[in-house]
């Protein structure tokens, strides 16, 4: 393509995608003179995904996007470029422009369907390279930040059952809401970096006002819908089997404290149970939250109830080190 293209780097097509391309680059600043708009140019040999086949993300996987996307992240515009000159096949300066599909009240699944039927694979790929997918892109990617480090974190530090116990506690504490939640708010609205990539750093804008605000609306959204959806599913370590993990964690304070989260959950239990055939909302409770109490756990309740929830009780201590570790592992 480099051959093809006349005038070299002050080629006005190639220009055009450069400029993006440099936003892109955290080593480069926007080019402004010939010189910087040469090294670009020669830059484009270096371009990874055009020597070798990077990470691809793996479909129906969460947050797969995440491992690949600092890498591909530099080859977006590039990539579109030689795709729209593969399919044109002239360096006229390309007219897209950033363009909501919601706010054109376009169905994207219809939409896609009808480009797939009357495109090959190269000029869908061309037409679905654009600067809206770039902005939204960096959007999606950034605001799952924190909670794709959360689930890598696991794989790379709980590597034994003993580890992954002192994690599930920390957590049933509320571990999880001083390090995911708080990452997630401060990585979409506080974060240098990832302001500039979303195009909502004020000090060196590249998106008009209304795409700011359109960008600004889409980050906000997604964020606190994200957020609340973790808020809601992490409420699982407030309850048994890891409210209880601090009775098998070294240290007084975390054995009185899980032991008194399972005296709260028998209290509880009992209360409900003598009113459950009296009651059909209390047996319905019960019966949604069967399997929060599942025979295991039921098993080391009582092993713990009979010697007065002492957490030195050994046969209680036994019984639910075997219980958690087999459920863990």
């Amino acid at each position: 393509m480099k051959r093809m293209l006349p005038g070299g780097s002050r080629n006005q097509y190639f220009r055009h995608y450069a400029s993006l391309w440099a936003y892109d680059l955290p080593d480069v600043q926007a080019p402004s003179t010939d010189n910087d708009y040469e090294e670009l140019w020669v830059r484009l040999d270096e371009i990874e995904s055009f020597t070798k086949k990077l990470d691809n993300p793996k479909v129906s996987r969460w947050f797969s996007i995440n491992t690949c996307c600092e890498e591909n992240f530099p080859e977006f515009w590039p990539l579109k470029m030689v795709l729209n000159y593969y399919q044109t096949g002239c360096d006229d300066v390309p007219t897209d422009t950033f363009t909501d599909p919601d706010r054109a009240m376009l169905n994207p699944r219809e939409e896609l369907n009808l480009l797939r039927a009357n495109l090959n694979g190269f000029k869908l790929a061309d037409k679905l390279l654009s600067h809206w997918l770039h902005a939204n892109i960096k959007v999606f990617y950034w605001c799952t930040t924190a909670t794709w480090k959360f689930y890598t974190s696991q794989c790379k530090h709980g590597k034994s059952p003993a580890q992954n116990l002192a994690r599930m506690w920390q957590w049933a504490r509320g571990g999880w809401e001083r390090t995911e939640l708080r990452d997630l708010i401060e990585t979409a609205f506080e974060n240098p970096r990832a302001l500039k990539d979303m195009g909502l750093d004020w000090r060196a804008p590249r998106l008009q006002v209304d795409q700011q605000q359109l960008m600004a609306s889409t980050t906000a959204e997604f964020t606190f819908a994200l957020a609340s959806n973790r808020c809601w599913s992490m409420l699982v370590y407030k309850f048994a089997p890891f409210s209880y993990s601090g009775i098998l964690v070294a240290g007084d304070e975390n054995k009185e404290a899980g032991m008194n989260a399972m005296k709260d959950d028998v209290v509880i239990r009992d209360r409900l149970e003598r009113v459950a055939n009296a009651v059909p909302a209390v047996a319905e409770v019960l019966e949604d939250t069967k399997d929060l109490m599942c025979p295991a756990i039921r098993v080391v309740q009582e092993v713990f109830a009979r010697d007065n929830f002492s957490p030195e009780c050994a046969s209680g201590v036994d019984v639910w080190q075997r219980s958690y570790f087999s459920y863990q592992t």
